[in-house]
Parts: structure tokens; sequence; C-alpha cells
């Protein structure tokens, strides 16, 4: 299934949609402050000494925004994407 989703985009059957535009933006403002608030203070950006949630950095890429690990974006981009895509899908299937 793995090789027919990669063949899948590298032979040209992929079209970028129309809504992906619009979720990108949505995700940026919508998204992306609540995100930044919450993992932020988490991770310790008002209390460095203690904070509630501790990413070992040997686990991980090691790249910080803030005091927030960078995979915790595409984290959260992929978890958003992909129910808008699996959304998006099911609604054009349901018409055709």
């Amino acid at each position: 299934m793995y090789l027919y989703g990669c063949n899948y985009f590298y032979t040209g059957l992929y079209k970028p949609q129309p809504w992906f535009t619009v979720f990108l933006y949505s995700f940026i403002l919508i998204s992306l402050g609540p995100f930044l608030l919450v993992n932020g203070i988490l991770t310790g950006l008002l209390d460095s000494v203690s904070p509630p949630v501790w990413y070992n950095d040997s686990e991980n890429i090691g790249i910080r925004l803030m005091t927030i690990p960078v995979e915790d974006f595409f984290y959260s981009f992929s978890l958003l994407f992909s129910c808008t895509y699996i959304f998006e899908f099911l609604e054009t299937k349901k018409f055709q």
C-alpha cells in the first residue's frame, strides 16, 4: 500500500487541490496561535526551571523554536492536514 501511495505522487497523478491554500492559511491563522501558547506553557516558556513537559534532545532533532521542539509543529500540521484531506477526499467521492 505504501508503494502505491509513493507511486501516486511520483507519476504525476496527484494534482494540487484548491482547498489546500485555504487549509494552509487557516492552519497559520487559527491553529498556530493557540498551539504556540499551550505548547509554550507546557514546555517551560514561563517556568524554565521545571517545565511540565520535558523533551530529551537525544530523542528528537534538538532544534527548538523558543522552547518548543520543531517536531511538534510537524505533528500539529500533519494531524490537521490528514483530517482535512480525508474529509475532502470523502466529500468528493460522495458526489461522484
